[in-house]
């Protein structure tokens, strides 16, 4: 009898810890949405979705344009005026009488998969700006309660996504804030929401995690089968901000060490583990990124297959250039500014005589054309902008070094600095509650992991292995802001990721002093 109740004792109290994990992870949420409703953050519309993503979607679901990521222009040109609030020019988007043989409306040089979050966002809490809000924390509940689904029985796994909500309850905080961007001294003018699309890699972070530690040989089955809606998760939003493809990148890194690590133990002929774990996972990822691209040609409209042109990638690396203060005064780019990289690039094809340059290529034509008012050739452009920017290497070699070894390294560290002050600020408000509550609720999970640790070798041994994984996340997490400009929008995962990590670090420390004189 004694043995039957200390079998079910010990089963009640491997439940318990998980389950209070999951009741703080509940609580973050809830602090994350309630944070986002006092701050309005959720009325921080971007150009992207104002001017792109929302009157394509609109066209589609009230006007009949078809699925080919195009749009109206009499619905789209309405939006382009700031002026306006978004929710009555939906209304009127909406209500607007139909024309016949409409002018399509190009979404050129971006991320067109914007509107497919648009689209799902007003079908499911109707047309308005709260419903972007709204459908973003249905995705982040969705990809925690797979996490938690996947790791149920990993304790110190269960720590990940808790510190991802905290980083994220944190940032929300500051979002709103007119931070300074380090390397010009001016100030970031556009309020930022959590549904920003340039952050969806901080709510792609938790599939992101669970792939990663899923590719560890043991993974049990249930890790592997949320990890395959993981990976859905993670190519919609891919879909919506091909800068995750740092996320991509990563998880690549990741099947490779495992797979140098499994190689070179069997060549040592030591334990190899199983393969199938990583195998699974690499046959996930590659499967979401070529579905993808076969969704993309079987969907897009012809055009952005030609002219339209995919994402900018060279053109924002160019105007990464002005972070070094001599490249930024003999290339004349003072600032990360769209208009002055077209102009280096205009500048230098006109040096070379460019055959490609006609009366479409000057500064004003090219910059209209991502508002639906002219026409230009945006994949020939991203050409341009390829040579321009790797003219600049070898003209400038030693200042190109510098720039990304040493003035951007140190934004990145300047930013970080700006980021914390302006948290201090706020935690000595009253609009800082929330923030203040969720540390404390973070401090609960960290004190119950240490407890629990006592008498659970295995948790201090996963929580080091789930810390590499993190570690091994932040250069990766670094490339957005050092590959083109350091701002909120491009180094907030690399925040949290560093927030995470210095967790992880305290809790290995603390466990092993709290480790029994007679534990492993």
């Amino acid at each position: 009898m004694d043995a039957a109740v200390s079998i079910r004792a010990n089963r009640v109290r491997r439940q318990a810890v998980p389950a209070v994990l999951a009741t703080i992870v509940a609580l973050l949420i809830a602090l994350l949405f309630q944070t986002d409703r006092d701050h309005e953050l959720y009325r921080s519309l971007s150009n992207r979705y104002r001017f792109h993503a929302i009157p394509v979607a609109l066209s589609e679901m009230h006007h009949g344009a078809p699925h080919d990521y195009t749009g109206y222009k009499y619905i789209a040109w309405p939006f382009q005026d700031s002026t306006r609030d978004a929710d009555e020019l939906i209304a009127e988007a909406i209500a607007k009488p139909p024309v016949a043989n409409p002018e399509p409306y190009l979404w050129l040089a971006d991320d067109r998969g914007l509107s497919d979050y648009v689209i799902t966002s007003f079908t499911l809490f109707g047309p308005r700006m709260e419903s972007l809000s709204k459908f973003y924390f249905v995705i982040l509940t969705a990809s925690v309660g797979l996490y938690f689904l996947g790791f149920w029985r990993n304790t110190a796994s269960l720590m990940a996504p808790i510190l991802v909500l905290f980083g994220m309850l944190a940032l929300a905080h500051v979002l709103k804030l007119r931070t300074e961007i380090p390397s010009s001294g001016l100030i970031w003018q556009e309020e930022i929401a959590l549904y920003e699309s340039r952050i969806f890699d901080l709510l792609a972070l938790i599939s992101c995690f669970h792939l990663a530690l899923a590719t560890a040989p043991g993974a049990t089955r249930s890790t592997l089968l949320t990890a395959a809606f993981q990976s859905a998760i993670l190519a919609f939003l891919f879909h919506a901000r091909s800068s995750l493809g740092w996320q991509y990148l990563a998880l690549f890194a990741v099947l490779a060490a495992r797979f140098g690590f499994w190689g070179l133990s069997r060549w040592r002929r030591m334990p190899t583990g199983s393969v199938t774990s990583f195998l699974i996972v690499g046959a996930m990822l590659a499967a979401s990124l070529v579905g993808l691209a076969q969704y993309k040609r079987a969907t897009y409209n012809p055009i952005y297959f030609a002219e339209g042109g995919p994402r900018t990638f060279w053109h924002n690396a160019i105007m990464g250039f002005s972070y070094h203060p001599q490249l930024r005064q003999s290339l004349r780019v003072t600032a990360a500014s769209d208009h002055e990289a077209v102009d280096l690039v205009l500048r230098r094809m006109r040096e070379k005589n460019d055959t490609r340059i006609d009366e479409s290529w000057n500064t004003k034509t090219i910059m209209d054309s991502l508002g639906g008012h002219a026409r230009f050739d945006w994949n020939a452009y991203e050409e341009a902008a390829k040579e321009a920017y790797l003219d600049v290497w070898r003209e400038h070699p030693r200042e190109a070094v510098e720039c990304y070894a040493w003035y951007k390294p140190k934004d990145v560290a300047k930013h970080v600095g700006t980021v914390l002050r302006l948290l201090g600020r706020e935690a000595r408000q009253t609009r800082g509650r929330n923030l203040l509550i969720g540390t404390g609720l973070l401090a609960v999970a960290m004190v119950l992991v240490v407890r629990v640790s006592r008498r659970d070798p295995i948790l201090r041994i996963n929580l080091g292995r789930t810390g590499m994984v993190v570690a091994g996340l932040i250069p990766f997490s670094l490339i957005p802001g050092i590959a083109f400009y350091t701002a909120l929008t491009t180094v907030s995962c690399f925040d949290v990721c560093a927030v995470a990590l210095l967790a992880f670090g305290v809790l290995s420390v603390a466990t092993r002093r709290t480790a029994c004189p007679d534990s492993p």
